[in-house]
């Protein structure tokens, strides 16, 4: 665990496993996504746009029955 991790805050080098977005911060995003910092939502946002691969991880670890369209 990284000190960033340590004081409760997102450590942005764990935010990417290499190009994808790391299997953590993905599942962070969909379990709590008022929790992520909006600046790393921006990017990440920007990183589904062109990588269907992180979008359907992170719509796998969403909640049985939930949907991000409220």
């Amino acid at each position: 665990m990284s000190i960033l991790e340590k004081a409760g805050l997102v450590d942005p080098l764990k935010v990417y496993d290499g190009l994808h977005i790391s299997k953590g911060f993905l599942r962070d995003l969909a379990q709590s996504p008022d929790e992520v910092d909006p600046v790393h939502r921006k990017e990440i946002e920007g990183h589904f746009g062109f990588c269907d691969k992180c979008l359907k991880e992170k719509e796998s670890y969403l909640p049985i029955g939930s949907s991000e369209d409220k």
